[in-house]
């Protein structure tokens, strides 16, 4: 007998003096235990215990606990790798039975320069505007919409869960010289009554799109701004280096006001971490938090691109100490969700429900690019991840001209199969299904990417502990993976 490889030991500091957090890696189990005997199971990790030896350590009235809850276990080392990787494999598996996740690109240009954007890169060819921007003909579009419909049959069954989604994105996919295409594509692409279609936008040209919004349209938009108007119009900025704070701003009243939920992104670095309670305040006067379709978020500015300023990035650990400390110094940051909110949403979910945690918030893979999303751009090429899309080497597909679709064998498994079990050091971390192994592109080899998850998780579960012992509910925020 000894302690498992995949037990987690949370120190919950002032949340509950005397004891500690147990948590199993993939048994789900979350427990209460005194401080005393979590140190010596820390101690004993790695050593073999039997009889006496194990009574004694532990103490009778434990060792049936915790064999039952997964923290102690009679598999060897290498026996409990092997169970834990079959049970990924598993898992994997059973989520690609998910429906379909759709992204349609109607274009890949855009009307802003954003410096930090990963679009920019020479090597993705993307912001084609100078090239000049062609609309699809009637034709090419049935064509395409035919493919992805023929797609949706393929991978949409009796046994498949959840419904499948459609979601566009560029470039600047909402463009108004795109509404031709996007209105083709909600009338075409209605799999069944309950498919939701969303956007990943700019939002500046966001008037152009009456009475597609909301309701029976795009139901759900992802829109961002960078800090107060000062500071978002040295940002976002078009092509003529104009801002765009006033003309976002509006749109996203207008989306609001057509029944649109919104997600507002802010992307934070050094340059505009000091603005956000001008903005925080700006929101609230603008009324946009009394709409139950509203939420903000935070996101740190990641290295994409070599000419990325790397001085101005905050590493994780800084961004999240640095956002919780201008919450406690400005109270209106508060309407703020940034990724360990999520998380401790999650987690004190699950506490809350006591639900299993493979239903809720065990992934055995990082984002939808290793399950069920298709990105299919009007050229009719099929990608699986939202960074690699108008590279042709990186194409898991193509849409044939009879409607039909073609897969390639190669490229399919390459992102299909990466999962926690793929990922050499993921394999043995107990952090994993947690987790998922991290961003492919971020860390396209077989190492992960754990982006200081450990750190982040063992506060997240501190947090969510703290919220669950005081009766604290969660909010319906979970964070957004991209």
């Amino acid at each position: 007998m000894r302690i498992s490889d995949y037990t987690i030991f949370v120190d919950l500091n002032q949340h509950s003096k005397g004891s500690q957090l147990l948590i199993h890696g993939y048994s789900g189990a979350f427990d209460l235990v005194p401080t005393e005997l979590a140190t010596t199971m820390k101690v004993l990790a790695g050593v073999s215990l039997t009889g006496d030896t194990l009574r004694d350590a532990l103490g009778e009235g434990h060792i049936e606990v915790l064999k039952r809850r997964g923290y102690l276990t009679e598999w060897g080392p290498e026996e409990e790798r092997a169970f834990f990787l079959r049970y990924i494999r598993q898992f994997h598996s059973y989520t690609k039975g998910n429906a379909p996740h759709f992204m349609i690109v109607p274009a890949y240009e855009c009307n802003l320069r954003c410096p930090y954007c990963y679009q920019e890169d020479p090597g993705a060819r993307h912001l084609q505007a100078k090239k000049g921007f062609e609309l699809p003909d009637e034709a090419t579009m049935r064509r395409v919409l035919d493919g992805v419909q023929a797609l949706a049959r393929e991978f949409t069954t009796e046994r498949t869960r959840s419904h499948p989604s459609v979601t566009f994105y560029g470039g600047e996919p909402l463009l108004a010289k795109h509404r031709p295409i996007v209105e083709m594509c909600l009338e075409v692409l209605r799999f069944e009554p309950k498919v939701e279609f969303r956007a990943i936008s700019n939002g500046t040209e966001l008037d152009a799109y009456a009475g597609l919004l909301g309701p029976g349209g795009i139901q759900e938009l992802q829109i961002t701004l960078d800090g107060a108007a000062s500071i978002h119009n040295r940002r976002r900025v078009t092509g003529k280096g104009e801002g765009t704070f006033d003309r976002i701003v509006k749109n996203v009243s207008f989306a609001l006001q057509e029944g649109a939920r919104i997600n507002l992104r802010v992307n934070v670095d050094r340059s505009n971490l000091d603005s956000l309670p001008s903005l925080a305040v700006e929101i609230r006067r603008l009324g946009w938090c009394e709409s139950t379709g509203f939420s903000a978020y935070l996101a740190p500015v990641q290295s994409n691109k070599n000419d990325t300023n790397q001085a101005m990035l905050l590493e994780t650990r800084r961004f999240h100490a640095s956002i919780e400390e201008l919450g406690r110094e400005h109270p209106d940051m508060g309407l703020f969700h940034f990724p360990n909110v999520g998380l401790k949403n999650q987690l004190l979910r699950l506490l809350q429900s006591g639900s299993d945690p493979a239903q809720s918030i065990f992934k055995p893979t990082f984002c939808g690019a290793h399950t069920v999303m298709f990105i299919i751009d009007f050229s009719g090429a099929i990608y699986a991840c939202m960074e690699r899309t108008n590279e042709p080497s990186a194409r898991i597909g193509q849409l044939l001209p009879d409607g039909q679709f073609e897969l390639f064998e190669g490229m399919l498994e390459y992102w299909r199969n990466r999962s926690v079990a793929t990922t050499a050091p993921c394999s043995t971390c107990s952090y994993a299904l947690f987790c998922g192994g991290g961003c492919a592109v971020k860390q396209p080899d077989t190492a992960g990417h754990c982006d200081d998850f450990q750190y982040r998780f063992d506060q997240a579960a501190a947090d969510a502990w703290g919220d669950f012992s005081r009766g604290e509910r969660a909010s319906s925020w979970e964070g957004h993976s991209c």
